[in-house]
């Protein structure tokens, strides 16, 4: 749960502040990437980083891992600076972009990771077959990375990211590039290491459907600040639905038709129709069920981010 400022958080901001471009007194474009966000996220709680490009996500992310230092306020994990090695071993982390040698095979990136943490060898041979296994990865372990897909390097990443049994998980935009098959198992591998284990997870996406059922709250970034904390299942006012329904319903037979309201567009036999928020979806499937007319699917697509930082102003 994120919430304000307490004493034993997982990890605490204070009016963290991150301006880049500053050199001394050298005249250079700043930029702000954060101002002054201040909030604590609760040990086993998870939290998604949800705004636009140049929200601030992944300073955030980069500050809570000693890559960035902060202009000013101050972050931290369990308790330490993220610039002490001793807060590193506190958390597992899986970039956006995944890149490991081509040559290597999927075992040696989780020897490599089990070393630099100084595991001893035989616990790390036996952690590494359980990580593999347990990430769906059992029987790739002598794979080459030149031959992994996208999926599988991400399901490799995160196995590397728990080889020091982290307490904090951060994990920055970790579905990109992946099919909607590849993203559900995905998602329930990371839920499965949150429930054993009771991490704290900080995820940032885009694809926020695939973490109503992941995450516990999302925060809501624009322009570097916080707009808004919400439980994730405030979502669901902003999410985007694709109801289908059969061709049948339209008799006119064209491509494009009017239906309680929502204009309808033909793909094959079918007739499909966007509806945003969840009272609109209702409010859309009783219409079509006083017309007789069967609903064949309804599918959660995006989210209104337009909703959500409406939600934000409402905040301030």
């Amino acid at each position: 749960m994120v919430e304000p400022f307490n004493s034993n958080p997982a990890i605490s901001l204070e009016k963290l502040t991150k301006v880049y471009g500053q050199l001394g007194h050298l005249p250079v474009r700043k930029v702000t990437a954060l101002s002054e966000v201040s909030l604590n996220v609760e040990k086993g709680s998870s939290v998604v980083l949800v705004g636009p490009n140049g929200a601030g996500k992944t300073t955030l992310i980069k500050i809570l891992l000693g890559l960035v230092r902060p202009t000013s306020g101050s972050a931290r994990v369990c308790g330490l600076s993220p610039h002490l090695p001793e807060s590193r071993r506190h958390i597992g982390y899986v970039p956006e972009t995944v890149k490991f040698p081509g040559f290597y095979k999927a075992i040696d990136v989780l020897q490599t990771a089990g070393e630099l943490f100084s595991l001893p060898r035989e616990e790390l041979g036996l952690r590494s077959k359980q990580l593999l296994s347990f990430c769906g990865l059992e029987g790739w372990e002598h794979l080459e990375i030149r031959r992994c897909s996208k999926g599988m390097l991400q399901k490799l990443a995160f196995a590397q990211a728990l080889i020091n049994d982290p307490d904090i998980l951060l994990l920055d935009e970790p579905f990109t590039g992946m099919d909607v098959v590849a993203r559900k198992k995905f998602a329930e591998i990371v839920s499965g290491a949150k429930s054993k284990r009771g991490r704290t997870i900080i995820l940032s996406t885009h694809i926020l459907s695939d973490v109503v059922d992941l995450c516990d709250e999302v925060v809501i970034l624009v322009a570097g600040k916080v707009h808004k904390v919400l439980p994730v299942v405030e979502l669901t006012r902003s999410m985007a639905y694709v109801v289908t329904i059969s061709g049948d319903a339209n008799v006119s037979n064209e491509d494009e038709v009017e239906i309680c309201g929502r204009l309808f567009y033909r793909e094959g036999s079918v007739l499909k129709a966007q509806v945003s928020g969840a009272s609109s979806l209702s409010s859309f499937m009783n219409c079509l069920g006083k017309l007789n007319i069967s609903i064949q699917s309804i599918e959660p697509r995006s989210f209104n981010f337009a909703l959500l930082f409406q939600h934000g102003e409402e905040g301030q």
